[in-house]
């Protein structure tokens, strides 16, 4: 859904940022183990930025999708998931190395 769509009157920008926060205060020990967090795919960045507001984690874009690569990698073979996935998806990898 869009993040600007609502669900019994709350956004689902706002419903999915409180997944985030909820995430982060029941698995609190796990997260004081971590270093950064990382949100893929985008729907899934507000639910990050509520893990990152509750744990005061940093929270990068360290995953980009590749805009003009259209081809839908879940309804092909396995190999060509692969290849299609590869292109998809760019990792910035100084962001995430350590």
């Amino acid at each position: 859904m869009r993040p600007d769509s609502r669900i019994d009157k709350k956004f689902v920008y706002n419903a999915r940022k409180d997944f985030g926060v909820t995430l982060a205060q029941q698995y609190k020990e796990k997260a004081q183990r971590c270093d950064v967090i990382l949100s893929l795919p985008e729907k899934a960045d507000d639910a990050a930025y509520g893990f990152h507001e509750e744990t005061g984690l940093p929270w990068e874009r360290a995953t980009r999708r590749h805009r003009y690569v259209t081809q839908r990698a879940f309804i092909s073979d396995s190999q060509d998931r692969q290849n299609i996935i590869f292109r998809k998806l760019n990792i910035l990898q100084p962001m995430i190395e350590g």
